[in-house]
């Protein structure tokens, strides 16, 4: 998908979409390039991208209390809008990053998150155990330090995804930002946007989400926002200058979550 000085829209700030969006990149590493941005990607030059699906509350918390391995519900800091059938992240806490685990809901208690602390039921048990505790040290307890594993959320209504292929292909769905400068009509606006199976292995600037060398880009941002099973990085910020990033998750991705060049 190429969008020069024009305008490819999904919601706007003022108005939300509130319906499910998926665009699905396909092709591999053979597909035909648009010159500079590569192949199997959305490519923005002199013009528009806009994306804003619902906005989460928040996009990720801690767990209340330590899960052990094989627990099928979890507690988690409150008050949250997750659902059931939305899908999470639940960091590891140990020296294997490889302990990380996606799960996908199916209860919520209270049914409206509206608790400082929220039980979620599990469609299937955690592998591993999850520490939530603070620990402190000394003889005054002076030193405290959180080992508490964070847990993110997933799933958003309008989702960038590559295909089925994917995984096997290590050539995921990119997308490569160029609006260039602050005029008011050439942005880069993503808010609660899902991407996953994305990222193009072993090659270089073929990122998630890439702004690339646009200068001071003060119209563009990237807001609470999910990037999960990623072949390369998450989020690439390259000669860019006064964007915004926050409240973004991260999650199974190769490489920095944040490359900043």
């Amino acid at each position: 998908i190429m969008v020069n000085f024009g305008r490819l829209t999904i919601g706007t700030a003022e108005k939300p979409y509130t319906k499910k969006a998926t665009i699905r990149l396909w092709g591999d590493r053979l597909t035909p390039e648009i010159p500079i941005h590569g192949s199997k990607v959305i490519a923005l030059r002199h013009g528009v991208v806009e994306m804003h699906g619902i906005e989460r509350q928040p996009t990720w918390t801690s767990v209340s209390e330590t899960i052990e391995a094989g627990a099928s519900t979890i507690k988690v800091k409150g008050p949250i809008d997750w659902r059931a059938g939305e899908f999470i992240g639940v960091a590891s806490t140990d020296y294997d990053l490889y302990h990380n685990e996606v799960r996908r809901i199916v209860g919520v208690n209270p049914k409206d998150g509206q608790a400082s602390t929220v039980q979620l039921e599990l469609e299937y048990p955690l592998t591993y155990m999850h520490y939530g505790e603070r620990q402190c040290f000394g003889e005054d307890d002076e030193v405290c330090v959180d080992e508490i594993a964070e847990v993110g959320l997933l799933t958003r209504n309008i989702v960038i995804e590559g295909d089925k292929n994917t995984k096997n292909l290590g050539f995921g769905g990119t997308m490569f930002l160029m609006p260039m400068g602050e005029n008011k009509d050439r942005y880069a606006r993503l808010h609660s946007v899902e991407f996953r199976s994305v990222g193009q292995q072993f090659i270089v600037g073929r990122y998630p989400v890439h702004f690339h060398v646009t200068g001071s880009a003060n119209n563009s941002y990237s807001i609470g926002c999910s990037v999960h099973f990623s072949l390369n990085r998450a989020f690439s910020i390259h000669g860019v200058n006064n964007n915004t990033y926050q409240k973004n998750v991260v999650f199974d991705t190769a490489g920095h979550s944040f490359f900043i060049g």
